[in-house]
């Protein structure tokens, strides 16, 4: 089966694919992080086919794990935002304080992205060590671990 796959590019700095589900042999569906939402069809009438169907607004917050992860000298964090509203993502460091606030207002629904340098609020390299991440909107929070290792 995988021969019949068809190569339809996906840009790595804004697409990833998040899951990957097939209802049979011969349809299948695979969701990025970005929202867009592909449909694989192998019915045999017309061909095999890959056809992009459209960005989804995602229903939940969501915050994914960072990658790399351990990371030097930086990392992604990808987050979800199920309507336009006000989010925090801070950086903790192993004694609970804040090193970093890397957002701090509105964004649109959706799926988003920022990069962390490793570096704290005045742009110093920070040491080696475990922080933590943490979204915050009026109604959760969620926190997910990081390393770093120089």
């Amino acid at each position: 089966m995988g021969t019949t796959w068809t190569e339809k590019f996906l840009n790595p700095s804004t697409s990833s694919i998040r899951d990957i589900v097939f209802t049979d042999k011969n349809h299948g569906w695979i969701l990025c992080n970005d929202g867009v939402l592909f449909h694989y069809n192998n019915s045999g009438v017309g061909g095999t086919s890959i056809e992009e169907i459209t960005n989804i607004t995602p229903t939940e917050f969501y915050l994914e794990n960072n990658y790399p992860n351990p990371f030097n000298p930086s990392t992604t964090i990808n987050y979800t935002i199920p309507k336009g509203e006000n989010v925090r993502l801070e950086i903790y460091n192993s004694l609970g304080e804040i090193v970093n606030t890397l957002l701090d207002g509105y964004k649109d629904a959706g799926n988003h992205s920022i990069i962390w340098n490793g570096k704290d609020s005045n742009g110093n390299s920070l040491s080696s060590g475990i922080y933590f991440y943490r979204l915050i909107n009026s109604s959760n929070t969620i926190s997910k671990k990081i390393i770093m290792l120089k």
